[in-house]
């Protein structure tokens, strides 16, 4: 099970799922959103693989344009 930590900051909350197989929501200032995983997380930027919906597609994102983000943490 993937525990948050409301002491962390997104960066660092980020940087603790750098590969896990856990798909993850960023959810981005203008209303975007984003899925994928998180394969590496620098200073400034992050690199999100395997994006959902966008096949063979992957993105690098501005740490400081994410809001917020969401994982699954529990299974029946």
């Amino acid at each position: 099970m993937t525990e948050l930590n409301a002491n962390l900051d997104l960066g660092e909350s980020l940087r603790g799922l750098v590969g896990h197989t856990k798909s993850v929501e960023l959810y981005l200032r203008g209303g975007h959103a984003l899925k994928g995983l998180v394969t590496a997380v620098g200073d400034h930027t992050l690199v999100l693989s395997q994006l959902a919906g966008r096949e063979y597609f992957d993105a690098v994102v501005r740490l400081d344009s994410i809001i917020a983000f969401s994982l699954q943490t529990r299974f029946r």
